[in-house]
């Protein structure tokens, strides 16, 4: 009796932009924590160097640039601003959060390493 083939499907199943690689993944986690790490210093910086939270917020298209909070950033809070929208746009560049959750599951499907603790931590006594 011959083999059957599996049936192959008309369409991509929706993750097909899914990680394959996990040279990639760990690329991207390494990445988005190194990111991620940069966006907080240069928030704390931009918050003490006295850039309001709406000006912040404005960098995440939340609140809508208006003239008015354009006109009223200086050179200096526009400097610090301008560095949180460059790390903003670094993660973006990866594929965000999304790409990074994708990248973890990824790297967790092969390696657990809350396994290999609870393991070692079993050897140990």
């Amino acid at each position: 009796m011959a083999k059957k083939r599996k049936p192959q499907p008309i369409a991509p199943p929706p993750q097909s932009s899914a990680l394959r690689s996990r040279k990639r993944a760990r690329q991207v986690t390494t990445l988005f924590h190194k990111y991620t790490r940069e966006l907080d210093l240069a928030i704390d910086s931009a918050r003490e160097g006295g850039c309001s939270e709406v000006q912040l917020s404005s960098l995440d298209g939340a609140v809508n640039k208006s003239k008015r909070i354009q006109e009223s950033i200086s050179s200096e809070h526009k400097g610090l601003l301008d560095e949180v929208k460059k790390w903003k746009d670094k993660i973006c560049e990866i594929g965000g959060r999304e790409e990074y959750q994708r990248a973890s599951q990824l790297n967790t499907s092969l390696f657990s390493t809350s396994k290999w603790v609870l393991g070692v931590l079993g050897r140990w006594g």
